[in-house]
């Protein structure tokens, strides 16, 4: 049956053999020890596509996500990945809706810009910028980073940490 419903092969493996996902608070608190049959999933851009497919598909197995969310792309469409369509991004209904389902949101920025080559000053603002919208508009804390396309250097970890975050992902 899930198969005829296009569910992934490997999610439903994941759910036969018993693992459950962690929240980025749990993944941090473990410190690189083991969590059994644990697993942290994350998606960056919080592309519409995850609202429709991917959340549906993980709450059904009962499994949760974290979404990193581009703050100033809340219901747009993408400018960068736009290879043959742009994709949109989650509304804010979509992003209220996952936050209601047990997702956690974490800030993949306001802009999606290549954090190594901002000025300091642009770059605190795409940090703070993104947390502080996320917060505001959706209750939950932001404690976590994405970095946008993988990159950072010292100097974007150093006004990570400055802007309040936890930790940041890659």
């Amino acid at each position: 049956q899930a198969k005829q419903k296009g569910w992934s092969d490997v999610q439903l493996e994941l759910k036969k053999r018993d693992y459950w996902t962690l929240s980025p608070d749990e993944f941090i608190r473990l410190n690189g020890k083991s969590g059994g049959k644990s697993v942290l999933i994350t998606f960056d851009d919080s592309y519409e596509s995850v609202f429709t497919n991917a959340v549906p598909l993980l709450k059904s197995l009962d499994f949760t996500a974290t979404l990193f969310i581009i703050a100033g792309f809340i219901g747009r469409k993408s400018t960068w990945d736009v290879h043959f369509r742009p994709p949109a991004h989650m509304t804010g209904d979509q992003v209220r809706k996952a936050c209601e389902l047990g997702f956690t949101l974490g800030s993949h920025t306001l802009t999606h810009p290549d954090l190594t080559y901002l000025s300091a000053t642009r770059l605190r603002e795409e940090l703070s910028g993104s947390k502080k919208l996320l917060e505001d508009a959706f209750g939950q804390e932001i404690r976590y980073l994405a970095y946008p396309f993988g990159r950072y250097n010292e100097r974007v970890q150093d006004a990570v940490r400055e802007c309040g975050y936890k930790a940041a992902f890659t």
